[in-house]
């Protein structure tokens, strides 16, 4: 039994959306558009997306399975963190 999944590719903005949408990822330190560039130009969405794990979820509620606080602006800083170890 395979544990492969086939996920379309998606586009830079539609991982920004996802991210707003699904996980409830915020944008307030780092536009989306800036969000967009960074995961286009500089870095890619698996490394960065990486760390959301680090963050709490909503258990409960209309928010249930969203990110507790998280901002883009923290997952590019963490990512870029790592890169330079």
């Amino acid at each position: 039994m395979s544990n492969i999944q086939n996920k379309p590719k998606l586009t830079a903005k539609q991982l920004v959306t996802k991210m707003r949408v699904e996980k409830g990822i915020s944008f307030s330190k780092f536009s989306e558009k800036h969000a967009e560039k960074y995961l286009f130009d500089i870095n890619n969405y698996l490394r960065t997306a990486s760390y959301r794990k680090n963050y709490q979820k909503y258990l409960n509620g209309q928010n249930k399975g969203k990110y507790i606080g998280l901002d883009f602006g923290y997952l590019q800083e963490l990512s870029e963190i790592d890169s330079l170890l």
